[in-house]
């Protein structure tokens, strides 16, 4: 078969089904990968209003046809760069921005929302250390500290 007889519908299927096989090689050998959304502290107050004007602006210059120059690309290109501005204030600015959301919900007396807010910066999932100096499980570590402290509290002994 020559190239020029080979019509679009062809061509498009062999590129779907090309596209398709490389799909299903990436997920055996990457295993799937699903972003997961991700909470942004300080979101509301910093960040929402740049992102909406960024989106706002970008429909407007998509629905412009995708001008690289101009008025709408200007104002596509100006309100990005404050939304990821405003964005990355927040990444960095982070812990302090947790901080201080915990302080607000512990000044207004919300104890449940507080002690909420702690746990879920201290999810308590971290694993214990397997090995203390030459004590190992649980039970070896328990006892070094319990023989070392008794050795310190008990260090003076009652004369009868």
């Amino acid at each position: 078969m020559h190239v020029w007889t080979v019509g679009t519908d062809d061509i498009n299927a062999f590129h779907e089904a090309l596209i398709k096989c490389m799909m299903r090689a990436g997920q055996t050998v990457f295993g799937f990968c699903r972003k997961r959304w991700r909470q942004v502290p300080g979101w509301n107050e910093f960040v929402r209003e740049a992102h909406s004007a960024a989106r706002e602006s970008f429909l407007e210059w998509r629905a412009g046809g995708g001008p690289r120059w101009g008025p709408l690309a200007e104002r596509m290109r100006s309100t990005r760069a404050r939304f990821k501005l405003c964005l990355r204030w927040c990444k960095s600015h982070e812990h302090q921005l947790r901080a201080q959301s915990l302080a607000d919900k512990l000044a207004s007396g919300d104890s449940f929302n507080f002690w909420r807010g702690v746990h879920s910066m201290n999810p308590g999932s971290h694993t214990l250390p397997l090995r203390v100096d030459h004590a190992v499980g649980e039970e070896g570590i328990a006892s070094m500290w319990g023989d070392h402290f008794k050795g310190i509290l008990n260090c003076v002994r009652d004369e009868e």
